[in-house]
């Protein structure tokens, strides 16, 4: 396996090791140093691997850490220069690997929690039409395109998307809400229906953020509150994230 094909295979197997900040820094820093390269030695390639061992998955830093010495777990991190040093390593990747869709929305996360909407949509996007089967990727879009502003595209990537939906499912639902916003009782009682329970704790960050858009915090609180300790999607980590701002 070639160093490029090593990036595409493995790069966001992301690790779960609690590691400490200037490590991280230290070792990202030198793949991306590694990535600039045309050739590389056996030694840089055990170097690159282990730069890659380093890059972890985005989850809330602990409030009482010691920010002069931060140590990170799984999810969104909100030290900014750690966040800017992820971007560039996960642009990168892109640049090397355009049809690798598991890098745009590790990239529409980090746009998110920098409020950069339109870059966000774009990332999710992006990952809608590169060949990923999840269908939450044209939702989140939509959000991120509603909070830039732009209505049109927010719209029309639901659009797009909605006929590859099972009508009877409860994110069938939430695109129609979010093409139609008007009362929210049918998407609720399609989440209240779905027996898939993580699906249906995803759509409650949606619903939550349509209440936070119309001015309706506490209400979207209740909601994050209710979903933000749940792991194994990016809606979750996004709901803890939106209870801190």
């Amino acid at each position: 396996i070639n160093l490029k094909e090593e990036i595409i295979l493995d790069t966001l197997l992301l690790s779960t090791k609690i590691v400490e900040f200037e490590k991280v820094n230290e070792s990202v820093s030198k793949g991306i140093l590694l990535l600039n390269k045309k050739t590389h030695s056996d030694l840089e390639t055990i170097n690159f691997e282990h730069a890659i061992s380093r890059i972890m998955v985005l989850t809330p830093l602990n409030k009482n850490t010691n920010k002069n010495n931060t140590k990170i777990s799984n999810g969104i991190i909100d030290d900014v220069n750690l966040n800017n040093l992820i971007m560039e390593y996960y642009e990168k990747i892109i640049s090397l690997a355009s049809d690798y869709h598991y890098a745009y929305p590790a990239l529409g996360k980090l746009y998110y929690i920098k409020s950069q909407w339109n870059k966000a949509a774009e990332m999710y996007a992006r990952a809608s039409f590169s060949g990923s089967k999840e269908m939450t990727y044209p939702l989140m879009a939509s959000l991120c395109f509603s909070l830039d502003g732009d209505e049109k595209k927010a719209k029309s990537i639901l659009n797009d998307n909605i006929g590859k939906l099972d009508r009877s499912s409860s994110i069938y639902e939430m695109y129609r809400y979010y093409l139609n916003p008007s009362s929210p009782y049918f998407v609720q009682l399609a989440i209240d229906k779905d027996k898939n329970e993580q699906l249906r704790d995803r759509m409650k960050f949606y619903l939550a953020m349509v209440d936070k858009i119309n001015g309706h915090k506490d209400t979207a609180a209740i909601i994050f509150n209710e979903i933000a300790m749940r792991k194994g999607a990016y809606e979750f980590e996004l709901a803890s994230y939106e209870l801190e701002n």
